[in-house]
């Protein structure tokens, strides 16, 4: 076994990419669409984004055990926790009127945790023979 401590900076640079990347896309959105900026509560947006990615951290575990099958099963269960939990907590809190600006605001925060729970998997947790 030989750590390498340039993935703690790369996994990091993930999460807080795509925790920036979210509501700047929302904002962004927001004014093209002309919409009013109080109607999202991008505080809410973020926090349940990155609460979203605590079923990471269980997964992240269960990747160390050399079954390919687990991994995929883990990986493929924790993103499921992780998107319901978007989907129940920041739908029913999204205010706007104009139908494509409602699916991004819906959309976006759901990309970012299935980004890092395939990157975290095919990246940090594949075979090495």
């Amino acid at each position: 076994f030989k750590a390498d401590y340039g993935l703690v900076s790369m996994a990091a640079g993930i999460i807080y990419g795509f925790l920036l990347a979210v509501p700047v896309i929302a904002r962004t959105s927001l004014f093209f669409a002309g919409e009013e900026v109080a109607s999202v509560d991008f505080r809410q947006m973020i926090c349940v984004c990155g609460y979203s990615l605590a079923p990471a951290i269980p997964v992240s575990l269960l990747c160390l055990i050399p079954l390919e099958s687990l991994r995929w099963l883990a990986v493929l269960a924790g993103l499921a926790i992780s998107l319901l939990f978007v989907r129940h907590h920041l739908v029913s809190d999204i205010s706007v009127n104009t139908a494509w600006l409602k699916w991004t605001l819906v959309v976006s925060p759901c990309i970012m945790p299935v980004a890092v729970f395939f990157l975290y998997r095919v990246h940090f947790f594949t075979s090495r023979s």
